[in-house]
């Protein structure tokens, strides 16, 4: 059995468009994360810099 993980950072209303498109592709299963939110121990005023 071969797995695939896909990770899709995305607002939140587009997580249904995602989702059905994840389905369409095959996808078994979905965890959905709402209101996700780190820190770091340096403020960054970028993301992804």
């Amino acid at each position: 059995m071969r797995f695939k993980l896909i990770l899709a950072f995305v607002e939140d209303t587009k997580t249904d468009v995602v989702l059905d498109a994840a389905r369409s592709a095959g996808a078994t299963g979905a965890t959905v994360i709402n209101n996700a939110r780190g820190k770091g121990s340096i403020r960054r005023e970028l993301f992804l810099v």
